[in-house]
C-alpha cells in the first residue's frame, strides 16, 4: 500500500469506527427500549377544544405498541385499522391508550389492567375537579356530569353509529357498567361464575325454535350456538367515568377480584368482569356479593358479539349505499357496535369487510382522505386524555392507507396465535414490530462503508499515482490563473 493509501487509512479508520459503533449502540436501545419516540407523522393537535355543554362520550382503545410508520410495508395494514377507520368516519376521537411495547396475548391483557386502571382514575380526579370548580364558581353544576366511557377491543370491532347514538341508547341504561351479551362464557366456561350466572330475560325459543341447546354450523366463521346470549363480554365496556374507577380500583387492589385459579394462570380482563358480574348478582348476603351494578346488553341494542351467533344476525347488504347495520333477528335491535370476537370472528371480518360500504364506495374514501389532508386533520391520541397527557398521530402516521384495499391481510407472524378454539384475538397479540429487516439493513450499510474505507479509498489512492505520471503538468501560467480564481 502507499504511504498516501497507508496515512488515509490511519486518519479516518477510527473515527468512522466511532460513528458506525455509535450508530449501531442507537439502533440497540432504540429496538430495546419500552418507550416511545415521537412518531414520524406528529401533526399539531386540533384547534381549541370547545367548552363543555354537558357529558361526554370519551372512545378508549387498548393497543400495543404502534409500530412507527417507517415500519410499516405497503403491504401490510395493521390490525387496528379496520376499528380506527370506522371511529373515525362515525365522528368519534379515538384514545389509544398505548400498553407500552409489543405483548404476546396474555401479557397484553395484564398491561391492558393496569393502563386502565391508571388512566380511569385521571378522568376520575379531572372530573371531581370540574365539580369543585363549578361550586366554587357558582356555575351549573350539572354540566359536571360525569363523562361516560366506550372502551372496545381495537382489532375486531366496527363501529357502525355515531357516539350520539351510544350516549342516548346508554341513557336508557343509566348508572351501570354495560358488557356485551355472549353466548361463550369464556375462560371459565366450566367454572361456578360461567355456571350460576343469571339467565337471559329473553325466551330461549327465540334463539333455538324450542330445540334444547346445541349447535350447528356451516363453517368454522358460521358456527351458531343456540340459545339466548347471557355472558359478559369485555370487547365492548360502557360506563361512567366513577363507576369504572371504582372497578377497576377493585381488579387492581381485591384479592378477590379473579377466580381462584393455579399459581401459573394469566388473568385478564374479561375473567375479571365474568367474575364481577357473577358476584354482583350472588344474593347480598353471600360473602362474596359486590355492588358495582354490572349488566349485561341482553338486547345488543348496543354491541353485537358474534362469536357462535352467526345465524342470530342479518348481515348489511353488499350492494347497500349506506352504512352498514347487523340487525338482530329476535330483538331487531341494530346496535351501533359489532364485536367480531373469537378466532372465527377474525376470519369473519376479513370475509366481511370486502363488500362493506366503506370498502366499495369510492366517494367514502376521497371524502375522508380530503379530510385527513385538510387543516382540521384526522388523527387519534395516543398514550393520554384529549385534554391531557398524550400524542397526537394523524392519519397517515398510523400506517392504515391500505385498510381500503379488501385484499390486504396481515401477514402471518401478525396473525392471531390463539391456544385454543376460544381464545380471542384482541389487545396484545402483535408479538413484535418487525425490526429485524430495518438492522440488518443499517448493519449491511455500515459494512460496506468500512470495507470502502479499507480497500476501495486507499486503491483509488493509488490509482490517482498512478495516473499523475501520465498527466502533463499544468504550465506556470495555468497554476497562477487557478489560484487567482
Amino acid at each position: 500500500m502507499s504511504q498516501s493509501g497507508r496515512s488515509f487509512s490511519q486518519q479516518h479508520w477510527k473515527p468512522l469506527v466511532v460513528v458506525v459503533g455509535t450508530l449501531l449502540f442507537l439502533l440497540i436501545v432504540s429496538l430495546t427500549s419500552t418507550s416511545h419516540s415521537l412518531p414520524i407523522y406528529i401533526s399539531s393537535p386540533p384547534p381549541s377544544i370547545p367548552p363543555r355543554t354537558g357529558p361526554e362520550l370519551h372512545l378508549l382503545i387498548p393497543l400495543s405498541t404502534l409500530p412507527p410508520p417507517s415500519l410499516v410495508k405497503p403491504t401490510f395494514t395493521p390490525p387496528y385499522c379496520k376499528t380506527i377507520l370506522t371511529s373515525l368516519i362515525q365522528g368519534y376521537e379515538p384514545i389509544i391508550l398505548d400498553l407500552g411495547t409489543p405483548h404476546i396475548y396474555h401479557d397484553g391483557l395484564n398491561a391492558k389492567i393496569d393502563v386502565m386502571a391508571d388512566f380511569v382514575e385521571t378522568l376520575d380526579e379531572q372530573r371531581l375537579e370540574r365539580i369543585r370548580f363549578a361550586e366554587e364558581e357558582g356555575e351549573d353544576v350539572e354540566l359536571a356530569e360525569e363523562d361516560v366511557l366506550l372502551m372496545i377491543d381495537g382489532w375486531d370491532v366496527l363501529l357502525t353509529g355515531s357516539p350520539e347514538e351510544v350516549l342516548e341508547k346508554y341513557r336508557r341504561k343509566p348508572n351501570q357498567v354495560l358488557l356485551g351479551a355472549d353466548k361463550t362464557c369464556w375462560p371459565l366456561q366450566h367454572e361456578i361464575p360461567c355456571l350460576e350466572r343469571p339467565s337471559s330475560p329473553h325466551p330461549e325459543e327465540w334463539y333455538a325454535d324450542g330445540e334444547p341447546p346445541r349447535y350447528f354450523q356451516d363453517s368454522e366463521t358460521h358456527l351458531t350456538w343456540s340459545g339466548a346470549p347471557s355472558a359478559p363480554n369485555s370487547g365492548v365496556i360502557l360506563g361512567p367515568v366513577s363507576l369504572l374507577s371504582s372497578v377497576y380500583q377493585h381488579f387492581t387492589t381485591s384479592p378477590n377480584a379473579s377466580f381462584s385459579r393455579g399459581a401459573n394462570q394469566i388473568v385478564n380482563d374479561q375473567e375479571l368482569f365474568v367474575v364481577l358480574y357473577y358476584t354482583d348478582h350472588v344474593p347480598a348476603s353471600d360473602s362474596s356479593h359486590t355492588n358495582f351494578s354490572t349488566e349485561i346488553d341482553f338486547d345488543s341494542s348496543i354491541s353485537a358479539n358474534l362469536v357462535v351467533a352467526y345465524h342470530d344476525w342479518d348481515f348489511p347488504s353488499p350492494t347497500s349505499n349506506s352504512p352498514p347495520r347487523w340487525i338482530n333477528k329476535h330483538t331487531k335491535e341494530d346496535p351501533p357496535l359489532v364485536h367480531f370476537n373469537g378466532k372465527p370472528g377474525k376470519i369473519l371480518l376479513e370475509e366481511t369487510w370486502k363488500g362493506l360500504w366503506w370498502v366499495r364506495e369510492k366517494e367514502v374514501r376521497r371524502r375522508f382522505e380530503a379530510r385527513a389532508r385538510s387543516k382540521e386533520g384526522l388523527g387519534v391520541w395516543v398514550g393520554g386524555s384529549r385534554k391531557g397527557e398524550g400524542e397526537w398521530r394523524d392519519w397517515k402516521g398510523l400506517g392504515c392507507d391500505g385498510v381500503w384495499d379488501a385484499d390486504q391481510k396481515p401477514p402471518p407472524r401478525l396473525s392471531c396465535s390463539a391456544e385454543s378454539y376460544y381464545s380471542t384475538c384482541g389487545v396484545g397479540d402483535i408479538a413484535s414490530v418487525p425490526y429485524l429487516s430495518s438492522f440488518l439493513l443499517v448493519l449491511g450499510i455500515s459494512l460496506v462503508g468500512v470495507l470502502m474505507v479499507r480497500f476501495v479509498i486507499p486503491v483509488s489512492a493509488r490509482w490517482r499515482g498512478f495516473f499523475k505520471k501520465w498527466m502533463p503538468e499544468k504550465s506556470a501560467y495555468s497554476r497562477v490563473t487557478d489560484i487567482e480564481l
